[in-house]
């Protein structure tokens, strides 16, 4: 439910962004959010990369702090592109 609302979010400032420098509003809201799942997918790779490099198994434990760290990821990567694409 959490994650819906992030995206919510997400597309609504993505939307205004884009209304406000007369571009496509609909296709700025869709990037945003294309943007924060790539983000996560890009992470969840890489942490499975990380975790057979290192020969550690991925237990239950490790399931919460890596939902919240790819939150955290996403939102950040998004708040980057955001300030990007306001900058420019």
């Amino acid at each position: 439910m959490l994650g819906l609302l992030l995206i919510y979010f997400v597309g609504k400032y993505f939307y205004e962004l884009a209304h406000e420098h007369n571009r496509s509003p609909w296709g700025f809201a869709i990037l945003g959010v294309v943007i924060y799942y790539a983000s996560q997918f890009i992470f969840g790779i890489l942490l499975g990369i990380l975790l057979l490099a290192s020969g550690t198994e991925f237990t239950t434990g490790m399931e919460l702090g890596a939902n919240i760290f790819g939150i955290v990821l996403g939102s950040g990567s998004v708040w980057l592109f955001y300030f990007l694409l306001k900058r420019a």
